[in-house]
């Protein structure tokens, strides 16, 4: 836990808290160009496992053409999300 004596509690990746929560690690997709989450960092695009993330990069690369999504510029990664809603805490984690 990282607490800051002018801000307060502070995210702290080694451990997933800010303060006294505990933040949940979550699968989502990114863009290999900039790192971004794709389409939106926002916890509906979150998935509970890595296979599950896996699927909806594949089945997302099917269904668009190269031009719209180049191939290879989608991967997955886990990331630390809030609980509940799993909005991810930070972009790039």
């Amino acid at each position: 836990m990282i607490i800051s004596k002018e801000c307060g509690p502070q995210f702290d990746p080694t451990d997933g808290t800010v303060g006294d929560i505990k933040l949940v690690k979550r699968w989502v997709i990114f863009k290999n160009s900039d790192g971004l989450m794709w389409p939106a960092r926002q916890g509906r695009y979150t998935f509970a496992t890595e296979d599950e993330a896996t699927k909806e990069k594949e089945l997302v690369e099917k269904v668009n053409s190269a031009d719209m999504i180049p191939r290879g510029e989608l991967g997955v990664a886990a990331k630390w999300c809030w609980p509940e809603h799993f909005d991810p805490v930070s972009g790039n984690q």
